[in-house]
């Protein structure tokens, strides 16, 4: 019985590191539409990824958000109350040693995916309206402090 040994190529720190970088930057170069950085940024890695979701009943559903806490659990429930779709919503974070923020939904009639994934494109819009009007007050600031 012949032994093959197979030679492994050992990869330095420095060639991990070159690596990743390599594919991360593979992945930004693909995603270069606002809407592409949108669905990848949340509700693809995270929603849809991890949804329970009654067969029967398309109007309620679980989805569980891994690596998320109370910053996006609280925002997330005050924009899904406020849809006039939504009956019930909330959400808990089971351990503070875990990191996964749970969050129950329940619709009136509605399809529970398609409500969620409008409050969640309705979140990142208010995110990058509320990071322009820095981004203005914060020019506006310097250029007063130069003079």
């Amino acid at each position: 019985m012949k032994r093959i040994q197979l030679k492994r190529k050992k990869m330095t720190r420095k060639s991990q590191s070159q690596s990743l970088r390599s594919q991360t930057s593979r992945k930004r170069s693909r995603l270069r539409t606002k809407e592409e950085r949108l669905q990848s940024r949340w509700y693809i890695r995270l929603i849809l990824k991890s949804n329970t979701q009654n067969k029967q009943d398309p109007s309620c559903a679980t989805y569980s958000f891994i690596e998320e806490d109370h910053t996006l659990g609280n925002s997330l429930r005050y924009l899904l109350m406020a849809n006039t779709n939504t009956s019930f919503c909330g959400y808990t974070i089971p351990h503070p040693s875990e990191s996964v923020m749970n969050l129950r939904l329940q619709t009136n009639g509605a399809k529970a995916n398609d409500v969620i994934k409008g409050s969640l494109k309705d979140l990142a819009t208010l995110c990058d309206i509320l990071s322009e009007n820095y981004e203005r007050a914060l020019e506006e600031f310097k250029q007063k402090s130069k003079k």
